[in-house]
């Protein structure tokens, strides 16, 4: 194979293996790490990296998901990383430097997905679109670009309206003006909506999830730490123990019906997708989450006045 069509090569490869292993798909690196046991492409990427830099750009990324035991991985990883730390050779044109260098510099799991997104859709100076596809692609970037900018303002969209439901859950249990502690609604949905690594329209319940579970975590940690008496917080713990808030008044009782809510629906659409009720399990991930063993040690120095309750 003449050594541009082993370029060639790789460059796909990389880029495939990226795609499937970040779909979930099981993937072997030697798809695409064969160009380590090839001297031959090593030394032209070597001595052409000025016009190959693309291509290693898209092996980099290709490493970003490694399972332990993946040497080759890593090899390919420490290849690449070596040629594209030689910034020179970067075709300002092209690409910005500064763009590769948030590559090498930011972990791929420390990322925010959707803000990198908006970085290379604002860089209006350099042909960001080409970053790791084809060249053929730079005869259509402007309609790209206009594709990409359209779909993060949808993703804008869905976020905020995900955060206006937040807001009006939040207010309807009681949450939002309690009156004490601290107001997380916004810091909890960013983190859950920014983090997520699962598909954009699948991750909806999970964000919602995230959300409402940190909030929730947040309200009840203040009202055990700065608000509540052992009056208040003994009959909440029990509560949670019994899972029945009948006799609950005041804060805790806000706290316990927002808590009883989110579980009742967050089972109901499990239930739904899949024929399983885990009411029950999520209660027990819910006592394990609250660290109920410390706060019954707190309520009453004897230890384990309570035993956990019964495996699901």
């Amino acid at each position: 194979m003449p050594i541009w069509s082993k370029v060639d090569q790789l460059h796909k490869d990389s880029l495939e293996f990226r795609l499937l292993r970040m779909n979930g798909y099981n993937v072997s690196p030697d798809s695409f790490c064969w160009f380590l046991n090839d001297e031959e492409i090593q030394d032209h990427l070597k001595t052409n990296i000025d016009h190959l830099f693309l291509v290693m750009l898209s092996v980099y990324r290709a490493t970003d998901l490694i399972f332990p035991g993946e040497s080759e991985l890593e090899k390919a990883k420490e290849f690449s990383r070596k040629l594209l730390k030689k910034n020179e050779f970067v075709d300002e044109i092209m690409v910005s430097s500064s763009h590769i260098k948030h590559e090498m510099s930011t972990p791929w799991m420390a990322r925010l997905k959707h803000l990198d997104h908006r970085m290379w859709i604002e860089d209006r100076d350099s042909n960001v679109i080409a970053i790791g596809k084809a060249s053929s692609v730079c005869l259509h970037a402007d309609k790209l670009t206009h594709l990409a900018s359209k779909n993060f303002e949808l993703r804008q969209a869905v976020y905020r309206r995900e955060m206006e439901d937040l807001i009006k859950w939040v207010k309807k249990w009681g949450l939002y003006d309690i009156g004490f502690g601290r107001e997380k609604t916004t810091y909890c949905y960013f983190a859950a909506s920014s983090s997520t690594s699962l598909p954009f329209e699948s991750a909806a319940n999970v964000r919602k999830l995230m959300a409402k579970s940190g909030i929730l975590i947040t309200v009840a940690d203040d009202f055990f730490d700065e608000e509540g008496s052992s009056d208040e917080l003994e009959p909440l713990t029990e509560a949670v123990m019994r899972w029945e808030g009948k006799e609950l008044k005041g804060y805790g009782k806000i706290i316990f019906k927002a808590l009883d809510n989110h579980i009742k629906e967050t089972a109901e659409t499990y239930r739904k997708q899949h024929g399983t009720d885990i009411t029950n399990h999520f209660r027990n991930i819910t006592w394990d989450g609250l660290d109920i063993r410390d706060i019954l040690r707190y309520l009453d120095p004897d230890p384990d006045p309570y035993p956990y309750p019964a495996d699901p």
